[in-house]
């Protein structure tokens, strides 16, 4: 064999050779760093896009497309034109309703821009009076965890209240920020009166509407602009719940006021749906888990499992709850597949050297696969990366490739070191001879 050269003994592989302190602190340090790291790495299923976008929702019951158009898409419009930061604007016109989306910016601050949008669309006082009050929302991307369903054939208000007194007991938790209900039917105040009141004392059904819809206004009334700033003024008689309509004045005779409450039935209730969730037959509402904070999918699904194995003794008769979805199963599988193929690699590669080289080597060559990766594990945090689907793939590809290099570099190690025994022998023969 040919003897060292001074460009063989240059490279990294010779430099740890001929220095193993040096290369044994260096492995250390990345082991314990990795390790270390590894609780400050943020796992979630996928990747989270935020969305930069703010939606404008204005309902108008019983109106038109055209007439959505007309009375509330333009005057929208025009509100956000004057708004800075604004990328693209999305109108949608539909019956009894119209929606207008803009998109923001790459790069501005997309709470700022909502809060600018929210204002203008606050200042315009040309809505129909029909319609109703405006929702700006800044659109946001949840990540759905787990999925438990409460149901029962019972009413929709003790199905409601189970699931409210559910979401609350999950909200206790340190590991759950956010939870949202759905399938509940939106709350609505119905007011009854009968016809023979009506007679009594001369009114009509569109009359009364008319009076309420008067004596509960919510208008913009404009703005006045102050040296501090400018003052937004706005009319909110707006009344949430049934007791706020009793104290309608419908007519005045003689001194003596005729109120709402006299002569109508006014009680909270749900909106009538034609449909809803069901499970197994039972009306149902869905308890949504969204994977919120930093707490991981992992350790958010078992403390689900472990509030429903709990509450399940707490329900009244009839009521069940069952987890219908759990998103953290895929991602349970995804790391149970990386451990699992990383002892089998680090197994095989251990085997194989140990039995055609030598254990020593073997046991060294081995350790570099945990090393390495341990160091990848150890940059997440720092480029902002988090443990996901997509990575822990990235790491099942790498562990093959990492695998396959660990026997090429045992045997180009062996190979390397028998030069040096062999030229090491050839340079005290010829210094005897």
């Amino acid at each position: 064999m040919e003897p060292l050269t001074k460009s063989s003994r240059s490279g990294p592989l010779a430099w740890m050779v001929m220095h193993p302190v040096a290369a044994n602190l260096l492995m250390l340090a990345i082991i314990i760093g990795g390790v270390l790291m590894t609780t400050q790495i943020k796992q979630e299923v996928f990747p989270v896009f935020t969305n930069d976008k703010v939606s404008v929702r204005v309902p108008y019951p019983g109106a038109s497309p055209e007439e959505i158009e007309k009375g509330i898409i333009l005057p929208v419009e025009e509100a956000l034109a004057d708004v800075d930061g604004i990328d693209e604007v999305v109108s949608r016109a539909k019956e009894n309703m119209g929606m207008v989306t803009a998109d923001v910016l790459t790069g501005e601050d997309s709470e700022k821009v909502y809060r600018d949008i929210q204002s203008a669309i606050d200042r315009i006082t040309t809505f129909p009076d029909d319609a109703e009050r405006s929702e700006v929302a800044l659109e946001t991307r949840h990540r759905r965890g787990v999925v438990v369903s409460v149901h029962g054939k019972t009413s929709h208000v003790n199905l409601r209240k189970v699931s409210e007194e559910f979401r609350d007991k999950l909200l206790q938790s340190d590991s759950i920020s956010s939870v949202i209900l759905t399938g509940t039917k939106p709350l609505e105040i119905a007011i009854e009166i009968d016809r023979h009141n009506l007679r009594a004392y001369d009114l009509t059904l569109p009359q009364i509407a008319t009076i309420i819809r008067n004596a509960r206004l919510e208008l913009p009334g404009g703005a006045i602009k102050l040296k501090e700033g400018e003052l937004l003024i706005r009319l909110d008689e707006r009344a949430d719940y049934g007791k706020g309509y009793e104290s309608i004045v419908l007519k005045t005779s003689k001194g003596e006021s005729l109120l709402l409450g006299s002569i109508a039935v006014i009680k909270d209730a749900f909106e009538e749906k034609e449909r809803g969730l069901t499970w197994k037959g039972a009306p149902s509402i869905y308890v949504e888990v969204q994977l919120a904070g930093e707490a991981g999918p992992i350790e958010v699904s078992d403390e689900v499992q472990r509030i429903v194995a709990e509450y399940r003794s707490f329900l009244p008769e009839g009521i069940g709850v069952e987890l219908l979805y759990d998103d953290s199963n895929s991602y349970r599988q995804r790391v149970d597949l990386l451990l699992k193929n990383a002892w089998i690699g680090l197994l095989l590669v251990f085997v194989l050297l140990a039995c055609f080289l030598r254990v020593k080597l073997a046991f060294w060559v081995m350790m570099g696969i945990p090393t390495s990766f341990l160091g990848g594990l150890m940059l997440l945090p720092s480029f902002d990366v988090s443990l996901n689907m997509v990575t822990l793939f990235a790491f099942i590809i790498s562990l093959g490739i990492v695998v396959d290099d660990a026997v090429v570099v045992g045997e180009n190690i062996f190979e390397w070191r028998q030069k040096g025994i062999d030229a090491f022998d050839a340079a005290v023969n010829g210094i005897r001879e």
